[in-house]
């Protein structure tokens, strides 16, 4: 039986700030005793601290070229979470996000643009997007009830998508096996795309939690060496661009530019 926790951070190699935060969120709880954070004069009451305490894991994917085999995308999501406790969540900081419409958006799966999951209206196919969520939902809802993936069943030629499919299949059988509570999406802008959201959620069985507005990963100015997550245009000193956040995700997932959605919860 692997050795559970509570957060564990999936992140590309990228050798410079998203990777670098990503260490320093990991490498503080793991130092960190136990005693509760205050933030604004209350207890800091996040998925952020485990209270029991469980340490952070990091994950590092490793090169983009590995996951241009669809197989070794789905096998990272499957060895994640095969160290995220039950209850637990997982964050994805592995490339670019974004939102163009309820249902339309898109979101990297994998580092290098190698797996890239999007909308209803986006576009699938060599150089655009891999897969859209919705292909095996029947949309249009007139005629007979057929799926673009049951309908591309019936031909003879096998399409893009149906190649694709079966990764995104497997990364969410892996997810509702596992049972673990939310997914955080530490990308750009996707939060907008509720609709996009709401049916990876329903697919996962998780909670997704989401940003409005541009995440970033910038230097710490007063810390030497460190890096911050915030959103972007917050000057130094507002919203979640303070130190808190060189080692928390508490001033971005309380920010009024969060979202989370799961296949109860939509808010």
């Amino acid at each position: 039986m692997p050795n559970h926790v509570n957060n564990v951070v999936l992140s590309e190699v990228d050798g410079v700030y998203f990777e670098r935060w990503a260490r320093q969120y990991v490498n503080a709880f793991v130092k960190w005793k136990g005693s509760p954070i205050r933030v604004g004069g209350q207890f800091q009451r996040s998925v952020d601290v485990d209270f029991r305490p469980a340490p952070r894991k990091l994950i590092l994917t490793g090169p983009a070229a590995k996951f241009a085999n669809k197989n070794a995308v789905a096998r990272m999501y499957e060895d994640a979470l095969k160290v995220t406790r039950p209850g637990g969540r997982l964050i994805v900081s592995l490339g670019h996000g974004a939102a163009s419409g309820g249902a339309d958006g898109n979101i990297d799966l994998a580092p290098g643009k190698q797996f890239q999951i999007c909308g209803l209206n986006n576009k699938v196919g060599p150089g655009n997007h891999h897969i859209s969520v919705f292909y095996d939902m029947d949309i249009d809802g007139s005629g007979p009830r057929i799926s673009n993936l049951k309908n591309d069943s019936l031909s003879k030629k096998v399409s893009f998508s149906e190649k694709m499919w079966p990764t995104y299949a497997r990364i969410s059988k892996a997810f509702r096996a596992s049972r673990i509570d939310e997914v955080v999406f530490l990308t750009c802008k996707v939060g907008s795309s509720r609709d996009f959201l709401r049916k990876i959620a329903a697919d996962w069985q998780v909670k997704i939690r989401a940003f409005k507005v541009k995440v970033q990963a910038s230097p710490d100015l007063t810390n030497r060496g460190t890096t911050r997550i915030h959103f972007q245009g917050e000057p130094k000193g507002t919203g979640a661009n303070i130190e808190l956040s060189d080692t928390s995700l508490y001033p971005v997932e309380s920010s009024s530019h969060a979202v989370i959605i799961g296949p109860t919860l939509n808010r």
